[in-house]
């Protein structure tokens, strides 16, 4: 994905996702168990976390279920009720607010960010989150690209010509760099970074590979229209075969000192 594309993040697109917040639940992926694994490997205890971008929960349930404390912030407030429907504890605080919002009373052991830290405005963004964290504490920000390689299946095949076609600036290509740039988090001071990948397969339909790209973020900036007649192709043409999707998770850790 180029990088204009996160420069035009804006409030008024992320509030699009209050009108598909449901759809969002349902078909984005989950992360892997073993990526939850590395980030209780390299953090240790911790027993108090915020969540940046909690969104529907995606990644709430793991952090609830290891038995600490949590601060969700997510300033959708559809994808929040969303979320507060599937997980609601004690130790579970939803707070409708940005990031750049956000009033910390006391610092955390664990922050971290799942597909949301592209969000997040301004410069001093990774300084705020290493302001956040007690000496010691771990920040880990993780992220899905779900790739499609044309050589698996004809119906990769065909779905790659339609991308090149109508979006060829979106191909769910790999090749993707680092979605980190260390020089940022080391500046902000940050240590021992960690840096670790997931490869999930999934098998679809075009119907369900429809319901799935109308949740990414980059495809909602361009025209309904324009979107119509590609999701209108898809439906059409591959209507036989399934979409082999491989869901890619870039995780990175860093600590603060």
């Amino acid at each position: 994905m180029s990088a204009r594309y996160y420069k035009r993040r804006t409030p008024e697109l992320r509030n699009k996702f209050n009108d598909i917040a449901e759809d969002y639940d349902a078909c984005r992926f989950s992360y892997p168990a073993e990526l939850y694994s590395s980030i209780w490997e390299y953090a240790g205890d911790f027993s108090r976390a915020l969540e940046i971008g909690a969104g529907t929960g995606k990644a709430t349930g793991a952090f609830l279920a290891r038995g600490c404390e949590i601060v969700a912030i997510e300033p959708c407030i559809r994808m929040l009720e969303c979320g507060r429907r599937k997980f609601s504890a004690e130790r579970l605080n939803w707070c409708n607010v940005t990031f750049e919002e956000y009033v910390c009373t006391s610092p955390f052991d664990m922050v971290y960010a799942a597909s949301s830290f592209q969000w997040l405005s301004g410069d001093d963004r990774v300084r705020r989150v290493f302001a956040l964290l007690r000496p010691g504490g771990v920040f880990a920000r993780f992220k899905t690209r779900n790739v499609v390689a044309s050589e698996r299946s004809m119906a990769n095949g065909r779905l790659m010509e339609l991308y090149a076609r109508y979006f060829p600036e979106l191909a769910p290509q790999s090749g993707e760099g680092r979605h980190m740039e260390a020089l940022e988090y080391a500046s902000a001071g940050f240590v021992d970074p960690l840096e670790k990948e997931f490869h999930v397969p999934h098998v679809m339909t075009a119907a369900d590979y429809v319901r799935l790209i109308r949740t990414y973020t980059e495809y909602l900036m361009f025209p309904a229209s324009k979107r119509a007649l590609f999701e209108d192709a898809i439906l059409s043409e591959l209507t036989s075969g399934r979409i082999e999707l491989d869901q890619k998770c870039s995780l990175s850790l860093w600590r603060r000192p």
